[in-house]
């Protein structure tokens, strides 16, 4: 177990994409950034982890980086049974922190292409491997999760997205503007975006899930 929560530590800090880009380049379409789950090695978003991957070919100007309150606001109930209804659900509760206007739900065709984008960056290992195959403008990514350490998918969610937007949104309050350390952010809370598609994979035996959040 001991080994398992130091290598979680490593992947969390230590995983980014050689393509991630920074805010003076942010129109670079292969640009990723990288979370990190201290219980958990699957977080990559080019900045923080190897789960939990963001890549963006947008002008990050437009996001909107407000000072609200830095607690997790995710509510205790959902109105969503869905995974796909949940992401949205709970990336909407965030940006209504900072008064930006809520994402919508994706075509079904998106959705759909996002669920099969999620099984073969499973597949292949690769974060953001199939970036672009959906036609999205921006994606995070929670690669490889070690399904064993949560309950349910919501809470998988929950603290997903709690990294992306508290803990990165944290480090923009300090300062940091690179894109590969705070790209889920970024993109959570970019007004360009109108809709969401979510998406989620398993291996065959279920211990591993790998989640893609494609912004349109």
């Amino acid at each position: 177990m001991k080994i398992l929560f130091l290598l979680s530590i490593f992947l969390f800090f230590g995983c980014s994409d050689n393509s991630a880009a920074s805010i003076t380049n942010p129109t670079d379409s292969s640009s990723s950034s990288s979370i990190t789950n201290p219980q958990d090695s699957s977080f990559s978003s080019s900045s923080i982890i190897h789960s939990s991957y963001s890549s963006s070919r947008v002008n990050l100007s437009s996001s909107s980086i407000a000072y609200s309150s830095l607690s997790a606001i995710i509510s205790s109930s959902s109105e969503n049974t869905s995974f796909q209804g949940l992401c949205v659900q709970f990336v909407n509760e965030y940006r209504a922190t900072e008064d930006l206007s809520p994402l919508s739900r994706a075509s079904l065709t998106q959705e759909s292409c996002t669920q099969d984008q999620a099984s073969q960056d499973l597949k292949s290992g690769v974060a953001h491997g199939h970036f672009g195959s959906c036609e999205e403008w921006a994606q995070n990514t929670a690669p490889s999760v070690n399904v064993a350490f949560y309950k349910s998918e919501e809470e998988m969610l929950k603290k997903y997205l709690k990294m992306m937007w508290v803990d990165e949104k944290q480090l923009v309050l300090e300062g940091v503007t690179e894109y590969k350390r705070i790209g889920h952010y970024l993109n959570m809370s970019n007004t360009s975006y109108k809709s969401l598609a979510c998406g989620i994979a398993y291996n065959e035996n279920k211990s591993t899930a790998w989640i893609n959040m494609n912004f349109y």
